[in-house]
C-alpha cells in the first residue's frame, strides 16, 4: 500500500523522531461496543492489525482514535529456578514461545484502558501473518483491565518524590 493510500481521507501531521518521520493521522473516532463481540466506529475508519496463525483468523484488534495497539512475538529462555529456595538450577532451562496482542485504549473520561486480544503459546514453523487495514469494525479485546486514576496518580506522585530524593530539589 502506497503512502498516499494509507493517508487518503485524512489530516496528516509530520514529526521527526530522529532519522525516522512520523506520520501523525488524526482522524475522529467513537469507539462502542456493537454485536457480536464486534466494536463499530459509526463508520468512522481507523487502522487495525488483522492477525491470522497458520492461515486462521485470530482477530482484528484496533483501538480507535487514539491509543496503542501491538503485536508482539516472543522468544525467551532462561535458566530454571528451584520453587522453594529460587535459586538456579545448574543446565536445568525454561523455553517460552508466545504471540500477545494487545494495547491501551481510553475510556471516555480518558482513563487508561489496556486490552488484549491474543495471548498463545507458539511452536517452531507456526506463520502468523499482520495485516494492516483500513476497518470500522475490529474483534472485541478478551480482556480489559480499566487503570484506576487514583492509582495512577499516586504512582506519579512516588516516581517524581524518588526523582527528587535522588536529583535534589532543581
Amino acid at each position: 500500500m502506497s503512502r498516499m493510500s494509507l493517508l487518503r481521507g485524512r489530516a496528516p501531521s509530520d514529526t521527526w523522531a530522529g532519522a525516522v518521520r512520523v506520520v501523525a493521522l488524526h482522524r475522529p473516532v467513537q469507539v462502542s461496543l456493537g454485536s457480536e463481540g464486534k466494536h463499530e466506529t459509526k463508520g468512522t475508519r481507523m487502522i487495525g492489525f488483522e492477525i491470522s496463525i497458520d492461515g486462521q483468523k485470530a482477530c482484528t484488534a484496533g483501538v480507535g482514535d487514539l491509543g496503542v495497539v501491538s503485536a508482539i512475538a516472543s522468544w525467551v529462555r532462561r535458566v530454571s529456578r528451584d520453587p522453594s529456595s529460587g535459586t538456579p538450577i545448574p543446565g536445568q532451562f525454561e523455553e517460552e514461545l508466545t504471540f500477545h496482542v494487545g494495547g491501551l485504549a481510553h475510556d471516555a473520561d480518558g482513563a487508561g484502558v489496556n486490552v488484549s486480544w491474543l495471548d498463545q503459546s507458539l511452536n517452531v514453523g507456526q506463520r502468523i501473518t499482520l495485516t494492516v487495514v483500513d476497518t470500522t469494525q475490529v474483534n472485541r479485546p478478551r480482556t480489559r483491565h480499566r487503570e484506576d486514576p487514583a492509582l495512577v496518580e499516586h504512582q506519579k506522585r512516588e516516581y517524581y518524590e524518588r526523582l527528587k530524593r535522588e536529583y535534589g530539589d532543581v
